[in-house]
């Protein structure tokens, strides 16, 4: 005999029919009986029946892209069962082979009949937003209807993703974005991007802000930087890391960190304070230049950056509790002794191949290749910009276009070495650290201001 959990999903429709228990005492013991199921039942079990044994062969697989989480029996590999559930689906794999015969119009319109069975017993309404917009984590806490709504629309977003894979291969017609009339059920899917989100929780009155703000000094950082944490799950549809551009290492990062890091806060007791939005950790990320060049500087803005942010707090708020919370909001980083961003991160033989072809690209003539890897030595030893490689070249070449040919090279390394012996990669390790300091936290200890 075999059970699925994905088989209480019937319960909602045989509701009416398990209402109609009988119970009674029969010598000192509580006896049950359920009445005999009518056709509607028996057809609901059987194709709910179905439908588990769907979503059964697709869990693997796609279960864990809709909750975020992996659970592993002990015989299996983590790392196998991890890359299993980020791949797509081939011709000869399991759900290929054991669903061979389902239409995958017949899919889809499962997964719609699912989000509109969902939207009309949900007691949560429109609220079910704000759940979507939530951590998965926290789906098995609702209760009641609403639990049973969530594992609907659960097995729905399965149904989903995976005609996804189909239509990417050709399988199926690729699915449409739904329009704003009528309210399609697609609406209510679970997958929702950080714009969707921004808007739900606008809509409600619910404040979101980044976790972390990455500061960076220029074109080639600001390329780079969002493609590595897209690399490391930490891309713009998570929501949780901003970048800005200072456009120059000379630049002030305070008047930055006063408008993103400074603390909402309410007073709850004389020495606590709860947090209005959530904390947003600020990242500097510059070249070992200017007013950044030594430790001893490096430190001296770090501590003028966390004074400028207690000082933006409220009079009431700038405790030394407060300031040494701030602490632990502000981090400033440089690329090493290496240089700016493009030495620090790439070999003179790598920079010389990507500027021929970055030249070629903008037509224009640059020197052999050989001389520019002697002139990219002289600069990389003189700790200069790579803009005086080029100076005197009687052109300009683009930093953003040499970027989007360094980054193939940058990503094979983040992908074949230890992400903690690359600048940047020790610079995503600050970040993930940061986010996992703030995340959750609700309030603050002030001290005693008396």
């Amino acid at each position: 005999m075999f059970y699925s959990w994905y088989q209480l999903m019937a319960l909602q429709q045989l509701g009416p029919w398990v209402k109609e228990f009988k119970g009674g005492w029969v010598d000192d013991r509580l006896a049950l009986e359920l009445a005999y199921p009518n056709r509607r039942a028996v057809e609901t079990a059987r194709d709910t029946r179905s439908l588990a044994i769907v979503l059964e062969v697709l869990s693997p697989r796609y279960r864990p892209r809709v909750v975020g989480r992996v659970k592993i029996p002990f015989p299996l590999d983590r790392a196998e069962m991890q890359n299993h559930a980020r791949s797509a689906p081939t011709s000869t794999s399991s759900e290929q082979r054991l669903l061979s015969g389902i239409e995958p119009d017949m899919l889809l319109g499962e997964a719609e009949d699912l989000l509109l069975g969902a939207r009309s017993f949900d007691p949560l309404g429109e609220w079910h937003q704000i759940v979507r917009a939530g951590t998965p984590d926290r789906w098995p806490d609702l209760r009641f209807d609403a639990l049973q709504a969530m594992d609907w629309r659960i097995a729905a977003e399965m149904l989903l993703f995976f005609y996804e894979d189909l239509a990417d291969q050709g399988l199926a017609e690729p699915l449409s974005e739904p329009t704003e009339m009528w309210g399609p059920p697609r609406r209510d899917r679970l997958t929702m991007n950080y714009l969707e989100r921004s808007r739900a929780l606008q809509r409600f009155r619910l404040e979101d802000a980044p976790a972390v703000v990455v500061v960076v000094e220029g074109q080639t950082e600001e390329y780079m930087m969002p493609r590595a944490l897209e690399w490391a799950g930490m891309g713009a549809d998570t929501g949780l890391v901003d970048i800005v551009n200072l456009k120059g290492i000379d630049k002030d990062v305070t008047p930055i960190a006063r408008a993103v890091a400074t603390p909402k806060l309410e007073r709850q007791a004389r020495d606590r304070a709860r947090l209005l939005r959530p904390l947003t950790g600020l990242v500097v990320a510059v070249d070992q230049e200017g007013r950044y060049e030594t430790d001893e500087q490096q430190q001296n803005q770090r501590i003028r950056i966390i004074k400028e942010i207690w000082e933006a707090l409220p009079e009431d708020f700038q405790t030394s509790a407060i300031l040494e919370n701030l602490e632990h909001l502000v981090v400033v980083e440089t690329w090493g002794a290496g240089g700016c961003f493009e030495f620090a991160h790439f070999t003179d033989e790598e920079l010389a191949q990507a500027i021929h072809r970055t030249a070629r690209k903008q037509k224009q003539t640059a020197p052999p290749a050989d001389k520019i890897e002697q002139a990219l030595a002289t600069h990389r030893r003189e700790k200069q910009n790579i803009r005086t490689v080029w100076k005197n070249w009687g052109w300009h070449l683009s930093k953003v276009e040499l970027a989007k040919e360094t980054w193939p090279i940058l990503l094979r390394k983040l992908n074949s070495q230890d992400h903690m012996e690359i600048p940047i990669g020790r610079t995503l390790q600050t970040v993930a650290d940061l986010i996992g300091a703030t995340s959750g936290v609700t309030h603050m200890r002030t001290g005693d201001n008396t």
